[in-house]
C-alpha cells in the first residue's frame, strides 16, 4: 500500500534472530516484493509465538486482500483492530478492514472502519483512497472530491489519487476536468499505454473525438491494442462517423474477449449501424440471456430497437422496455401501470429528448380512453396537449398537467408496450393554425434544420455545417426559411421559433421542411407536413421503415417523410456530398425550378 505516515522500518532478512518484531519486518517486506507466500510464512510464525499480535495480522489481512478473499480479509483485520494499541496498529488494521468491508459491499461499515484509520494516520494514502471510494458508494460525491483534492495536494504525483479524482469528477459529470485529470496522468506517464487509454477514453466522454483518437492510437504505439483499447477506439471511430474503423476495432476486440458483453454489445451495434442486422441480432440475444444485469437490459434494449426498425413490433415492444433498466428510475414512488382500466388517476412522465415526446404523444388518446391521466411534460413540450386534437374529445379534467393524486404511473415511451400497440398509425396527430397556401407564380417556402444538439454522441455524424448547405440554399426559386433555433443567417428568413407552438405554426406555413434528424422532423411529421429528413447512413431505428429517397413514396412512423442518406458508411463531412446534390435536384423537380 502507498504510505505517507506510519511506515514500517525496513530490516534486512539477513539478521534473524528470532525476534518477532523482526520477523514481522520481514513479513512486510515480502509482501511490498509481492512475494505473498514468504511473506504469509513470516506473519504465520509471528502469530505461532504471540498470538492476536495485531502487525502479524494485518499482515495477514493483507494477504487475504491480495488473493481476493475479502470475508477472511475481514475477519483477520477485524480482529487486529480489536488487539490495536499504538496509533500505527490502529491505522492499519482499520485500513485493512475498511477496504474488506467495502470489497464485500457494506459501503457505510467500511466508510466508518476507514475514518478510524484517519484518525490514527491522517496521511494514509490507501485508506484515503479507499475512503473516497466508500464515499462514492453511498452518493457522497462532494465528499469524496474535498477528500481526494486535499490528500493530492501532499501526493501530486501519486497516480493512483489522480485516477481516483477523474473518476469522481465524471460520476460528477464534469467531465472537462475528469479530461484534464488524464491529461496530467499521460504527461505523469508518458510512456505508460495505460495511461494514454485513459485519457482517450476521457477525452471521448468529453467529446473531444479528434483528441481521445489521438491518444487511443498513442496507446497503441507505445504498448499494445488491448481489447479495451480497441473497444474505445471502436466507440470513438462510430461517434466520428468512420464506421468502417469501428466495425474492424470492435470486430477485434470481441473477438479477443467474447465473453465480455459490454464489448460484444458494442460490436452488435456498429454491425446494426453498418446493417448487418441478423449478426447483430444474434449478439444481442446472446447477451440478453445472461445473469449480467446491466449489459443484459442493454442488449434487449437494442435488440427492441432492432426488432420495431424492422416492423416486429409486439416482440420489439417488450424488448423496448429494457432501456428502463438503464435509466435513473423515477422518483413518483408509485407503482407501475399495466393498462388496466378504471383504476384512478394514471401520472405519464416524458422519457429522453423532445423528439421522443412528439413521436409518443400519439399513444396518449388511447391511454386516456383507459383512464384519466397526469401529463408530466418538460418545458420544452410546453403547448404539446393543445394541438393533439384527439384530446380533445374527453371531458374536462380528464387530461391535466398538473399534479394531481395518482394511484399509478408510467413512462410516455412505454405506452406502446402497456397498451400492447401493434405498428403505429403514420396519420398525422397534431394540428395547429392553418396550412400554408401559396398563390400562382410565388416561390414555395422551404424551412430548413441543419444541427441537433451538440451533446448527442453521434452528433457529428447527423448534423452538418451550414457551409455544406451552399450548393442547396444556392437554388433559385425558393424561399428559405431558418427553422434552426438561436442562429441568424443571412438570405434565410427568421421566423418565430421561441415556443413549440410557433415553430408548429412555421411549419404549417411551409411547403417543405428538410431537417436532420432532430424534434423538428417529427413535429412537421406529426403534423402532416412534407419533410424530407437528412439522416446519417444507419441512422436511428425509428427510421429504418421510412421511404428512401429512390422512391420519394412517404410512409414509415410519419405518412408524409421521405429520408436521404448517404449510401456509404464513409465520414462526415464528405459522406453528405452527393446528398446534398441529390435533394437540390429533388428539390428542382417537385417545384418545378
Amino acid at each position: 500500500m502507498r504510505h505517507l505516515g506510519g511506515t514500517i522500518p525496513k530490516m534486512s532478512e539477513d539478521f534473524v534472530n528470532g525476534d518477532d518484531t523482526d520477523q514481522v519486518s520481514i513479513g512486510w517486506a515480502r509482501l511490498a516484493r509481492g512475494d505473498l507466500q514468504g511473506a504469509e510464512s513470516a506473519f504465520r510464525l509471528v502469530d505461532a509465538t504471540s498470538a492476536g499480535r495485531p502487525d502479524a495480522l494485518t499482515g495477514l489481512a493483507q494477504i487475504s486482500l491480495a488473493r481476493g478473499d475479502w470475508a477472511r480479509a475481514a475477519g483477520l483485520a477485524g480482529m487486529a483492530a480489536r488487539a490495536s494499541r499504538s496509533e500505527s496498529q490502529h491505522a492499519g488494521s482499520h485500513a485493512a478492514l475498511g477496504r474488506a468491508l467495502l470489497r464485500l459491499g457494506h459501503s457505510e461499515a467500511a466508510r466508518a472502519a476507514l475514518h478510524v484509520a484517519l484518525l490514527h494516520d491522517p496521511l494514509h494514502i490507501q485508506a484515503n483512497a479507499d475512503l473516497a471510494d466508500a464515499l462514492i458508494a453511498l452518493g457522497r460525491l462532494d465528499e469524496a472530491l474535498n477528500l481526494v483534492d486535499a490528500i493530492v495536494v501532499l501526493a501530486q504525483t501519486d497516480v493512483g489519487l489522480r485516477l481516483k479524482r477523474a473518476q469522481i469528477l465524471g460520476f460528477m459529470g464534469r467531465h472537462d476536468e475528469a479530461a484534464r485529470e488524464f491529461r496530467v496522468i499521460a504527461d505523469l506517464r508518458p510512456d505508460d499505454p495505460a495511461a494514454a487509454a485513459n485519457l482517450g477514453a476521457g477525452l471521448f466522454v468529453s467529446g473531444d473525438l479528434d483528441a481521445a483518437a489521438e491518444a487511443l492510437d498513442q496507446a497503441v504505439r507505445i504498448g499494445s491494442a488491448t481489447p479495451e483499447t480497441l473497444n474505445n477506439i471502436g466507440l470513438v471511430a462510430m461517434a466520428r462517423g468512420d464506421l468502417g474503423r469501428a466495425g474492424h476495432a470492435l470486430h477485434d476486440a470481441h473477438q479477443a474477449t467474447p465473453a465480455d458483453p459490454r464489448i460484444a454489445n458494442n460490436y452488435a451495434t456498429v454491425l446494426q449501424e453498418l446493417g448487418s442486422h441478423a449478426e447483430a441480432e444474434r449478439l444481442y440475444r446472446g447477451i440478453a440471456g445472461t445473469k449480467d444485469g446491466l449489459e443484459a437490459s442493454r442488449a434487449g434494449f437494442n435488440l427492441g430497437t432492432l426488432m420495431l426498425g424492422s416492423g416486429r413490433w409486439s416482440e420489439g415492444w417488450r424488448f423496448f422496455e429494457q432501456r428502463l433498466a438503464l435509466a435513473i428510475p423515477a422518483g413518483s414512488g408509485l407503482p407501475d401501470w399495466r393498462g388496466d382500466s378504471g383504476t384512478g388517476c394514471v401520472l405519464i412522465e416524458a422519457e429522453q429528448g423532445l423528439g421522443d415526446v412528439i413521436q409518443f404523444a400519439r399513444f396518449l388518446s388511447a391511454a386516456a380512453a383507459r383512464v384519466p391521466v397526469v401529463v408530466r411534460l418538460p418545458e420544452t413540450a410546453a403547448g404539446l396537449l393543445d394541438m393533439i386534437p384527439a384530446l380533445r374529445a374527453f371531458p374536462p379534467g380528464h387530461i391535466r398537467t398538473a399534479d394531481a393524486e395518482c394511484v399509478a404511473r408510467c413512462s410516455l415511451l412505454s405506452l406502446p408496450a402497456i397498451l400492447e400497440a401493434g405498428a403505429p398509425s403514420n396519420a398525422p396527430y397534431l394540428a395547429t393554425g392553418p396550412v400554408g397556401t401559396r398563390s400562382p407564380g410565388t416561390e414555395p417556402v422551404v424551412g430548413i434544420v441543419w444541427r441537433g444538439s451538440p451533446r448527442y454522441r453521434f452528433d457529428r455524424r447527423r448534423s452538418l455545417q451550414l457551409a455544406q448547405l451552399a450548393p442547396l440554399l444556392a437554388t433559385r426559386g425558393v424561399t428559405w426559411w431558418n427553422l434552426q433555433r438561436d442562429v441568424d443567417v443571412p438570405g434565410l428568413r427568421s421566423v418565430d421559433l421561441t415556443t413549440l407552438k410557433a415553430t408548429a405554426d412555421a411549419i404549417m406555413a411551409c411547403d417543405l421542411v428538410i431537417a436532420v434528424d432532430t424534434a423538428v422532423a417529427h413535429l412537421a411529421g406529426a403534423l402532416g407536413r412534407p419533410v424530407w429528413l437528412l439522416n446519417r447512413f444507419g441512422g436511428d431505428w425509428r427510421w429504418y421503415d421510412a421511404p428512401h429517397s429512390d422512391g420519394l413514396a412517404p410512409g414509415g412512423w410519419y405518412r408524409d417523410l421521405v429520408q436521404f442518406q448517404p449510401e456509404q458508411p464513409s465520414p462526415p463531412p464528405g459522406c453528405w456530398e452527393d446528398v446534398i446534390l441529390h435533394v437540390g435536384r429533388a428539390l428542382r423537380a417537385r417545384f418545378g425550378l
